[in-house]
């Protein structure tokens, strides 16, 4: 008799034996094909997360190495460190910018200055602000909506020095829109030209072409002119510091060309800038960019090639989480599904133990019995296979889902904790309001492939002859004519 005939027909004929091994395979098969699907669903989700934060890399001063490196002077000298401004060299960024994958890149330099000739936006909470603080404090004087106090100025009036207006952040996330005049270009540094906000010009009457004078924020005896050349709409959200602030307020903000900015930093800016930030041509070379950019002459005890990674880090957090617990619940089903299939099969082998006897007694060859043996598994798995295929992406977004959720949960209790904090426990943990900004991923959009189902199916595939081979080692051990006689 044919040993798939046999198969087929002790599968008919042990029923409930049999729908008890369908049901253990096909639990297998779905925990099996959940891990790989959640897992690959992960990874195209850190890539998107990648993607979504641009290929963007910046070269700038390493606060962090800045903060140790001031704790260690001061305990070493005994005495308080005042942190300084290191900025970082033009020679450096034209380094980096002979790297293959860079696209272009961005010079910035950022200061504030006092507006002489025009009036800067104001709103109603800073200017009682100046009229509380000049009334409050005999340190502090106000001056058309000046802030300075001590010798010190902050400015009113925010000078955004860029290479290339262009390639700015807030360019590309559409938070600015030119509605007129041209953008700031390469061919613009070293001149005295600036993009004023819509606002900003629409109060002071001003249009493209029109010339503004400026003041340092601490010495209003330096001035410096500068030729409109466009007008932007800023589509940026008023923070509450802007509120308080001029100088934060989106509508203050005025780019020039970094160079410009330079000037009124001093002799020490010549040939340098605050930062560099480069565009990459593909988010998935940003990490080959910043190793082959950590290899030259630079001085990374003072700057750092900054990818975003805390950003990225924070945004993957729950689906590293849950990618982490898929693959251990996929070792985790592959083991004990393997243990479990072949200690069932062992005792079904025990059970068959006469049969096994019979069909060797008639001359059957032992590889054909665990050929049998294994045609009823793999029948199985067949049909198991095909079901979780049906089942699997409901039960796989299903657990990604909870799982999710539940490091969301958590996560959002730790940042509750730490919202409880104060102030100045904040500062010294270094909590940056940015930081908490940052959204992780809540969700995962799992969409099982022909790749995720093959993978399933080899693996629980190899579980199932595993699960075979392992008892039938005992098959190979038999002797009819001992089965038969002690079976009589």
């Amino acid at each position: 008799m044919n040993f798939l005939f046999r198969a087929f027909l002790n599968l008919k004929e042990k029923k409930v034996k049999s729908l008890i091994l369908f049901i253990i395979t096909l639990t297998v098969c779905v925990v099996v094909l959940s891990g790989i699907a959640i897992q690959s669903a992960a990874k195209a989700s850190q890539k998107l997360a990648r993607e979504s934060l641009g290929a963007t890399v910046s070269l700038k001063v390493d606060s962090e190495n800045m903060r140790n490196k001031m704790s260690n002077e001061s305990s070493n000298e005994d005495k308080k460190v005042r942190m300084k401004s290191t900025p970082i060299n033009i020679s450096d960024v034209e380094q980096l910018a002979q790297l293959q994958h860079v696209k272009s890149y961005n010079l910035i330099s950022t200061t504030y200055v006092n507006a002489d000739s025009f009036e800067p936006i104001v709103s109603e909470e800073s200017e009682n602000a100046n009229t509380n603080n000049e009334t409050n404090n005999n340190d502090i004087k106000f001056n058309e909506g000046h802030s300075q106090g001590k010798g010190m100025s902050f400015g009113d009036i925010n000078l955004q020095g860029v290479s290339d207006a262009s390639l700015v952040e807030e360019y590309e996330d559409n938070e600015i829109t030119l509605v007129d005049g041209r953008m700031i270009t390469t061919t613009d540094i070293d001149t005295k030209v600036a993009m004023i906000e819509e606002t900003l010009a629409s109060e002071n009457n001003l249009k493209v072409d029109d010339k503004i004078t400026v003041s340092k924020s601490n010495d209003s005896t330096i001035t410096n002119e500068l030729e409109i050349i466009g007008v932007f709409k800023s589509n940026e959200e008023v923070t509450t510091e802007g509120f308080m602030s001029p100088s934060m307020s989106p509508y203050n903000k005025i780019y020039v060309p970094y160079t410009f900015v330079n000037i009124f930093k001093g002799e020490e800016y010549t040939g340098k800038a605050d930062k560099a930030e480069f565009q990459i041509d593909d988010p998935l070379n940003v990490e080959s960019f910043v190793n082959e950019g950590n290899q030259l002459d630079i001085d990374f005890e003072t700057y750092t090639l900054d990818a975003n990674s805390k950003t990225y880090d924070k945004m993957v957090s729950s689906i590293e989480s849950v990618a982490s617990f898929a693959r251990i619940t996929l070792y985790i089903g592959v083991i004990s599904g393997a243990v479990i299939l072949t200690l069932i099969i062992m005792l079904s082998i025990k059970e068959r133990i006469m049969e096994i006897g019979i069909l060797m007694s008639l001359g059957e060859k032992k590889f054909k019995i665990i050929s049998q043996f294994i045609s009823e598994i793999l029948i199985i798995l067949v049909l198991a296979i095909g079901i979780s295929g049906i089942v699997g992406n409901k039960v796989s977004n299903v657990m990604a889902t909870n799982l999710l959720s539940n490091q969301i949960e958590t996560s959002s209790s730790t940042n509750k904790g730490i919202t409880g904090m104060d102030s100045e426990m904040k500062d010294k943990a270094g909590m940056m309001r940015e930081e908490s900004s940052v959204k992780t991923i809540d969700s995962m959009e799992i969409e099982i492939t022909i790749i995720d189902f093959g993978k399933m199916s080899v693996v629980t595939i190899l579980i199932a002859i595993v699960s075979i081979l392992v008892p039938s080692i005992s098959i190979m051990r038999l002797n009819p004519k001992n089965i038969l006689s002690k079976h009589q």
